[in-house]
């Protein structure tokens, strides 16, 4: 009976860090992604925010105008994308 060749240590250790790598990056990389993706949707919410406060601001101005809040807030929003 003919005795299979032995594979050496080092072989079997890097076929293991593929193979855990192969596991661990797709769930790192979504990780990665979904809190890139969180903070995007934290600053949108900020900046809305910031808008509505400064169309407030105008808004409780005499003499100020609907359409004149409106653009205010356009140009706000526009300047802050």
């Amino acid at each position: 009976m003919k005795r299979l060749p032995q594979r050496s240590a080092q072989s079997s250790r890097e076929g293991t860090a593929l193979v855990e790598m192969a596991l661990v990056l797709p769930i790192f990389v979504a990780v990665t992604l979904g809190i890139v993706e969180f903070g995007r949707a934290m600053m949108v919410g900020q900046l809305v925010t910031n808008a509505a406060r400064e169309g407030a601001r105008l808004g409780i101005i005499d003499g100020s105008t609907n359409a004149e809040v409106r653009t205010s807030i356009e140009q706000f929003l526009q300047q802050s994308a």
